[in-house]
């Protein structure tokens, strides 16, 4: 126990968190975009949204360097990490005094055990997408698909109720991200995964994976420059 708070305490420190999150907004998307530009003109199959799954982009089926999308799945992954504590903290800070003093009104400890439950729900799903990402990386559609098939569904179910429940932690208490981004993240992404689970006519179900993982950036993005203002603000 004592081990994970230290290691917690280095993960929320404001350098690293900072350090991270800019790592992570300048390699990410470019790195992703990177990715779909060579396997569309340089893939021996060509690749587009449309028709391919975001997995592809690691198989040399599809990309001459499956290499550059292992490489910012994993790292993303653990770039997440220290904003997703960093914001858990300031959720949950000052909430414990309250719960605990009986003389505080019983529907005020009430509300702030409903925010406590839903940041703590929100990490431990959004870590599992973290674990579900730094799985496929690992383990791509070239080296192990049984095993890279299992992680992929962790990836997202653990962001849509990660962003379900921290969305709702949000929207009861800002702190870091503004109330309208804690709405999004409750309605967006659970829309995304809707889509995708009942796919429409019109739409291939490769392209609605992708309009998952933009539901998942439209919020993810946002709350990292959030996150660095906060960091900002707080250096003052």
């Amino acid at each position: 126990m004592c081990g994970y708070k230290s290691i917690a305490k280095v993960l929320v420190d404001p350098k690293i968190v900072r350090i991270a999150i800019i790592i992570n907004l300048l390699t990410f998307i470019p790195g992703l975009i990177l990715s779909v530009l060579i396997a569309n003109f340089f893939g021996p199959q060509g690749y587009n949204i449309w028709d391919n799954f975001i997995s592809d982009l690691g198989s040399i089926k599809y990309t001459p360097v499956p290499f550059i999308f292992d490489f910012i799945i994993i790292f993303g992954a653990i770039l997440t990490i220290p904003a997703f504590l960093y914001n858990n903290k300031f959720l949950m800070e000052g909430t414990r005094e309250i719960i605990l003093n009986s003389s505080e009104k019983i529907w005020k400890r009430i509300y702030y055990v409903f925010i406590d439950i839903c940041t703590i729900l929100g990490y431990f799903f959004l870590l599992i997408g973290s674990v579900g990402m730094f799985g496929i990386g690992i383990f791509s559609i070239d080296r192990s698909p049984p095993i890279h098939y299992f992680f992929s569904f962790f990836v997202f179910f653990g962001l849509i109720f990660g962003a379900l429940f921290a969305g709702i932690a949000i929207l009861f208490k800002k702190v870091i991200c503004p109330h309208l981004l804690g709405l999004y993240m409750i309605i967006g992404p659970f829309m995304g995964g809707f889509l995708f689970l009942n796919p429409p006519v019109s739409f291939s179900v490769q392209f609605l994976e992708w309009i998952m993982l933009f539901t998942q950036q439209i919020w993810l993005i946002p709350a990292g420059l959030y996150t660095l203002h906060h960091i900002e603000k707080k250096r003052l």
